[in-house]
């Protein structure tokens, strides 16, 4: 499960909108992040941003891989619900 920004492939991305509403996405995600637990940043971000397997997050929370991997499940279905993506 992962969240993208996605372009319409035909339009110019690199044009003035396209990167206004990149920008907002953006400044979106990051109050919807703030809006987790700590828990939850944290394992979102090991798991996405530093590419951890569940087992290795597990580790460094005193957590087992399941609960990493149900802790990660329900912050991306909260993120996807603050962000308005449809599941």
């Amino acid at each position: 499960m992962s969240i993208e920004v996605v372009a319409d492939p035909a339009a110019n991305t690199t044009s003035a909108s396209w990167l206004a509403i990149r920008s907002e996405q953006e400044a979106a995600m990051v109050v919807a992040l703030l809006n987790l637990s700590e828990r939850e940043r944290r394992v979102v971000s090991s798991r996405y941003r530093d590419g951890l397997a569940f087992g290795e997050i597990g580790d460094h929370l005193g957590i087992s891989a399941e609960a990493a991997r149900k802790v990660c499940t329900r912050a991306i279905r909260r993120l996807q619900q603050m962000m308005g993506v449809e599941q």
